[in-house]
């Protein structure tokens, strides 16, 4: 393990095989999450393991090397219907705190009376304008 790292750092370790060889080419994923570097030092166990096929990595013309986190999940769910495909996906609130700089000296969040062009909202459960 890296003493000074950055959270992100890879060791990417290769060898070179004899020409006779058979070339069954796929790249191993081992991680170590941030609680378990300790345990890692001890005893070289990794906190997930995955392998990858060359073909894989190298199926889009952009390639890349990064394998997203619950990786099964995700090969899993690639041939699924999008959620956007059948429903109307947005943004909601963005709720803004009082000690936010973004929030404007004077804004009323809370009001017990309504104001034209206010819209009904909650606020810690209670019905406010």
């Amino acid at each position: 393990m890296f003493r000074y790292g950055e959270p992100e750092s890879a060791v990417i370790i290769g060898r070179r095989l004899p020409p006779n060889a058979p070339r069954h080419f796929a790249v191993r994923y081992q991680r170590i999450r941030e609680g378990q570097v300790a345990e890692f030092s001890q005893t070289y166990t990794a906190s997930s393991q995955t392998s990858v096929t060359r073909k894989r990595l190298l199926a889009a013309e952009d390639a890349s090397l990064l394998v997203p986190e619950l990786d099964d999940l995700w090969q899993t769910l690639a041939g699924m219907k999008r959620l956007r495909e059948f429903a109307d996906v947005g943004k909601g609130f963005d709720h803004i705190g009082d000690d936010d700089p973004l929030l404007p000296k004077g804004t009323v969040k809370v009001s017990e009376s309504p104001e034209q062009g206010w819209c009904r909202a909650l606020a810690f459960g209670l019905r406010t304008r």
